[in-house]
């Protein structure tokens, strides 16, 4: 357990020293080992309803029901 946690320790020290955008990081890690040939920004529109910030895979608003995605043949 010792050894875990002072690397634990070492890492979060690592992490409070440097300003670096971690969440960019591991989204080019899981594009690189998902084989995507290019780096494509989701998008992740709001709501047309209320406005609010869905999942990019939502097909409906977690806060209003509002449908984001057009039901199959109604583009």
């Amino acid at each position: 357990g010792g050894v875990y946690r002072a690397r634990a320790i070492r890492v979060m020290r690592q992490l409070d020293e440097q300003k670096v955008d971690y969440v960019a990081l591991i989204e080019e890690e899981l594009w690189r080992k998902r084989g995507a040939l290019k780096k494509v920004a989701p998008v992740v529109p709001g709501c047309p309803q209320c406005g609010t910030i869905n999942d990019a895979d939502a097909i409906f608003c977690k806060k209003c029901a509002h449908r984001l995605i057009a039901a199959a043949g109604h583009a």
